[in-house]
């Protein structure tokens, strides 16, 4: 009976503890997602400016920002695996 309270006592551990990894991981990825929402609001804003200030471009400014942004992390992605891949 004991061994059983201490299996059940090793199965909650785990469970506590993956749930904490979880969380951990969110937090990561909201910080992550804030980070490039303030870069693509970033470029967006200097876009508005290099145009003239002008109003109402606004989605058309964040739409050009966002995908500038993604085009940026793409090309990263790629070095990265170029330096990690000694074939290449």
């Amino acid at each position: 009976m004991a061994q059983g309270r201490e299996g059940r006592g090793r199965r909650q551990r785990r469970l506590t503890s993956t749930r904490g990894q979880e969380a951990r991981v969110n937090q990561e990825e909201n910080k992550l997602a804030g980070e490039r929402e303030q870069r693509i609001r970033d470029r967006a804003y200097a876009i508005w400016e290099a145009e003239g200030s002008l109003d109402g471009k606004d989605l058309e400014h964040w739409l050009r920002a966002e995908a500038e942004i993604a085009a940026e992390e793409q090309g990263g992605s790629q070095d990265k695996e170029r330096i990690v891949d000694p074939d290449q």
